[in-house]
């Protein structure tokens, strides 16, 4: 198992993840739309960095950091491949994702917003040490409310 930067052909094997609009927002936000395709995914990296974790030509999961403000990045995007859940993947992407940013991007901050029904996700963001500091709602896909549990962490550098 290791970590790259986001390929192309990772990106087709994650387009095909999310099976619906609302899986889609509860990976992606509301701002990438269903069904998920190799440009809007490659558009989304655009102002940031992509990270895939695999194990040889499959892609185990991923996740990308957005710079948000001085010494900031913002966490996001991040998911498992659906055959791999429930095995401490989800873990390792964000021990990999502070790691990264704390020692290549030289951040001192890291954000991230979660759904707050999206427990397993809180519960991981929570035991890596991101503390709550806001909540707000948006409309999903099919018109209901969902609440984003804003979070952050600060990070020391290693070096």
């Amino acid at each position: 198992m290791q970590f790259i930067e986001s390929i192309p052909n990772g990106l087709a094997q994650l387009a095909h993840w999310p099976n619906n609009a609302l899986e889609t927002q509860l990976f992606a936000g509301p701002n990438l739309s269903f069904p998920l395709s190799v440009s809007k995914l490659l558009d989304s990296e655009l102002d940031g960095w992509a990270r895939m974790m695999i194990d040889g030509p499959q892609l185990l999961g991923y996740f990308q950091l957005k710079p948000c403000r001085q010494n900031s990045v913002r966490l996001c995007r991040v998911i498992v491949n659906p055959q791999h859940r429930r095995q401490g993947l989800g873990r390792l992407l964000i021990a990999h994702s502070i790691g990264f940013a704390r020692d290549q991007l030289k951040v001192k901050r890291i954000e991230l917003g979660v759904y707050q029904h999206n427990q397993i996700a809180l519960n991981r963001y929570q035991y890596f040490g991101f503390k709550m500091i806001n909540q707000h709602a948006v409309a999903t896909a099919d018109g209901q409310q969902w609440i984003v549990v804003e979070m952050e962490k600060y990070v020391e550098s290693n070096g």
